[in-house]
Parts: C-alpha cells; sequence; structure tokens
C-alpha cells in the first residue's frame, strides 16, 4: 500500500506522467526489535462447570482473566496475577480454577468469587 502511495506521488511530481515511465523498487524490511519469548499455551481457555464463567490465561501479562459468559456477550469481570507464564487453566468447580505457571514452575490455586490466589503449589 505504501509503494502505491509512493508510486502515485513521484508520478503526480513528474508532471502526470505524460509518457515517461517510473520504476518503484520494494522497500527493505526493517529488521525486527522486538523476540518473542512466549511459550505456547497448552489449555489456555476453560469454562467453569455450570457454563457461567469463562477463564483465559494471560501469558504475556501473567494473568488469569476472569469473564461472565451468562447473558451470551463475555463482560469481563477481573483478573488474577498468578505465575510467571500461565499456561494452563482448568476449573476444578463453579468457586475454583488451577493455572499452570510455566516459567515460575507453579500452580496458582485461584479462588473465583475473590478473584485472589488461595495457595501456590
Amino acid at each position: 500500500m505504501r509503494h502505491g502511495l509512493v508510486a502515485a506521488l513521484l508520478l503526480a511530481a513528474c508532471g502526470g506522467g505524460g509518457g515517461s515511465t517510473i520504476s518503484v523498487s520494494p522497500l527493505p524490511a526493517a529488521p525486527s526489535l522486538f523476540v518473542n519469548w512466549e511459550n505456547l499455551s497448552v489449555h489456555p481457555l476453560a469454562l467453569t462447570p455450570d457454563g457461567s464463567t469463562l477463564l483465559v490465561c494471560n501469558t504475556a501479562d501473567a494473568r488469569l482473566e476472569v469473564f461472565d459468559v451468562s447473558g451470551g456477550a463475555p463482560a469481563a469481570v477481573g483478573s488474577v496475577s498468578v505465575g510467571l507464564d500461565p499456561l494452563s487453566v482448568r476449573a476444578r468447580t463453579d468457586a475454583e480454577a488451577w493455572v499452570v505457571n510455566h516459567v515460575s514452575d507453579s500452580v496458582s490455586v485461584v479462588d473465583l468469587p475473590t478473584l485472589r490466589v488461595r495457595a501456590t503449589l
């Protein structure tokens, strides 16, 4: 898209291109300065047994995101800080979830009604 804009500006600068040919070479790709070190998720989404709460591992922010899905569209309830690199979440009951954290090599037991980590294994 940017190449087309450059070509159009060059064409306009040359007086509309009345018979002259303009060649535009592609710009070299800029090197990426960001390296993504996140691990792949194993089971990043889970529903509570009653189906009213969606649990999502937010690996980049080391959090468990909690959504109410009882009304159809997901509504954010809150988030809980867990260990580094949460990769998997399982709802044990409607009130408790276990989150496996890769880098911190731990399991966070989350109390869903209070949105707090009850224990770290």
